[in-house]
């Protein structure tokens, strides 16, 4: 009865902070700043936008400046839904693979990266887990983007299990409105 009252209370209390806190304070005037030219508050307004995407993406430090030229080329460019789809890219991709029907996925891959997967060892009824997807390194050649990820995965068969990694490097033409990445280039360490 007193944990209930105590959560009831720390709800209460919670949703009154909220309300406080939440709310703009008008009787705070805004921060003067000295007036210098149009062109820096423009380029400030802008170093922060890009400082707040960097920030909700969550992108590591070594590839701040390269995924700043993304944003600034592509500021709807989301890293989470990027990765997201990456996983899906890599599981239908190498399940090809793994069956030998890489020509269904073609347009999905470069020559290169055909060339590779073909390599893999034929499986039926392959099943991929994938444990870890992090994106280790990214470049930007107005107007094409690469970005690296490296899996880590489980395969499975019939009778067998083994881990895999994976580096895949995915790229696009920023300037086309076509959604999809190409799978430039695999390399593959069992």
């Amino acid at each position: 009865m007193t944990t209930l009252i105590f959560a009831v209370l720390t709800v209460v209390l919670a949703y009154r902070l909220f309300q406080v806190l939440g709310q703009k304070n008008s009787s705070v005037a805004p921060e003067k700043t000295p007036n210098r030219d149009a062109s820096s508050s423009v380029v400030r307004n802008r170093q922060d936008k890009l400082d707040f995407l960097l920030r909700r993406h969550c992108v590591p430090t070594f590839l701040k400046s390269t995924f700043g030229e993304f944003f600034l080329k592509a500021p709807d460019f989301d890293l989470k839904k990027f990765l997201s789809n990456a996983e899906s890219a890599y599981q239908l991709i190498l399940s090809h693979a793994a069956q030998g029907t890489l020509p269904a996925v073609e347009n999905l891959i470069s020559a290169d990266a055909a060339s590779a997967l073909r390599k893999m060892d034929a499986l039926q009824n392959v099943k991929i887990r994938i444990s870890e997807a992090a994106v280790v390194n990214a470049a930007f050649q107005n107007p094409m983007a690469h970005i690296t990820v490296q899996f880590t995965s489980r395969l499975q068969d019939r009778s067998t299990s083994w881990d895999r990694i994976d580096e895949w490097t995915f790229k696009k033409d920023l300037t086309q409105d076509n959604p999809v990445w190409l799978l430039a280039e695999v390399v593959a360490s069992h």
